[in-house]
Order: structure tokens, then sequence, then C-alpha cells
């Protein structure tokens, strides 16, 4: 059993975490959401670093790197 959680910036997600017995294992989502946000950022005139936060964690069956998968 594994847990993941997604971070967000604002409402677009950026990364993955998922934990299991034998510790972390991280997964970047695709170019084009980090372009998103700079895009948004950028328009609201902001450096980004107050938007991000983690998802209540969940659970799944797997391994941590099963679950990134």
């Amino acid at each position: 059993m594994a847990t993941y959680q997604v971070l967000y910036w604002g409402h677009l997600p950026m990364r993955v975490r998922a934990t299991d017995i034998n510790g972390q294992k991280y997964a970047e989502l695709s170019s084009r959401f980090m372009e998103a946000m700079n895009r948004a950022s950028k328009a609201q005139g902001m450096d980004g670093t107050v938007m991000f936060r983690w998802s209540a964690a969940q659970e799944r069956e797997g391994t941590a790197e099963e679950v990134l998968t």
C-alpha cells in the first residue's frame, strides 16, 4: 500500500509524491503545466511561490513507484 499527494500551484497540478515503506518517489508532470503556471503567475504579477499546496494524502494499492506509473 502506498499514499500519494499532488502538488498544485493554484488549480494546476505540478508534481506527484508517492510514499511507501521504502520511502518517497516523485514524478514531475508535463512541462505544459509549468508553462501554464508561468503564464498565470506573470498575468497575476506574482512570483508564484505562495500558491503551492499539497493535496490530502490518498491511499492506493501498490508500491510508490507503481503509483507513479
